[in-house]
């Protein structure tokens, strides 16, 4: 949440301030099996880790097998020789220092890391200027991942450019990006760390996609009514609805009164549901008595 509140308060600065947002979404292909264990040896060593604690992590790395398991049958033995071990809790963290350099290598933007999940920012006054910054980027950081044997998903890694309504409705042309001959894919939004990021920050596909996710499960609670206690009803709430309107909500809290008011009817609905209250039934009795909170208070 911290990395989502960070980039979309420096790009809501910008856009106050007129400017626009270039922002490049990295896509690495199989970037935790690719780590190369000499190259991140020498960066923990750098980061201050001694001898002793240095073999400890070879060793926690090496000489690992993987099997296949199918039908019955196991494949051969074959050990692995790169990457770390994924599910683990010592993977990311190893693989957050392999990539915590990527920074130093760029000139004009902002890399904001987060796992495997990285975005570079180039702001300016016009397109050129942030279109020319965010190819300069690209590639250094083309040839940063080379250096460090991680492989771009150039088909995957997407950019987009976040402004102001006006400000993008006044923008003649667009930006072309481009490595090793190949074009990245200019999007109107995408979906960063759980969250559906649109380039006006109106957050209105972000809400949609609740809506319909809430919408599912709300259709759920009032199949299991009848075999469920009002208590058991609750706590399925808070488990497959509630999520969904607090996951990362101080990011995109500035909704308008349309689309607050969209989730705030589906609360209502799942409140219906679960207490039985006629339509004629005040909302806020409802969640009063629930103890819930409502859309604007979580």
């Amino acid at each position: 949440m911290t990395a989502l509140l960070d980039m979309t308060n420096q790009w809501c600065f910008n856009i106050d301030k007129g400017m626009l947002n270039g922002v490049i979404f990295l896509d690495l292909k199989k970037a935790f099996d690719t780590i190369d264990h000499a190259i991140l040896q020498m960066k923990l060593a750098c980061h201050g880790l001694k001898e002793c604690s240095l073999e400890w992590v070879e060793s926690y790395l090496t000489n690992r097998v993987q099997v296949c398991h199918v039908n019955g049958i196991y494949s051969n033995e074959e050990t692995i020789s790169c990457g770390v071990p994924q599910g683990s809790i010592l993977g990311p963290v190893l693989f957050l220092l392999y990539i915590n350099d990527l920074p130093s290598c760029l000139e004009h933007g902002i890399a904001r890391l987060f796992a495997d999940d990285t975005n570079i920012t180039s702001t300016g006054c016009n397109l050129e200027s942030v279109g020319n910054k965010m190819q300069i980027e690209l590639n250094k950081i083309f040839k940063w991942l080379c250096a460090n044997k991680l492989t771009l998903n150039i088909l995957k890694t997407d950019f987009m450019v976040i402004a102001s309504r006006q400000k993008l409705a006044a923008l003649g042309d667009s930006i072309t990006l481009s490595v090793n001959g190949v074009s990245l894919s200019q999007v109107r939004s995408v979906k960063s760390l759980g969250v559906n990021i649109d380039e006006n920050l109106t957050w209105e596909n972000h809400v949609e996609s609740i809506r319909l996710k809430v919408s599912r499960n709300i259709a759920t609670l009032r199949r299991l009514k009848p075999i469920l206690t009002q208590k058991n009803l609750v706590s399925l709430y808070r488990a497959i609805i509630e999520p969904y309107f607090i996951y990362c909500s101080i990011v995109w809290d500035s909704l308008g009164q349309t689309l607050d008011r969209s989730l705030q009817i589906l609360q209502n609905r799942a409140a219906r549901v679960i207490t039985g209250a006629h339509f004629s039934t005040s909302s806020s009795k409802l969640l009063k008595e629930l103890g819930w909170m409502n859309i604007q208070e979580m």
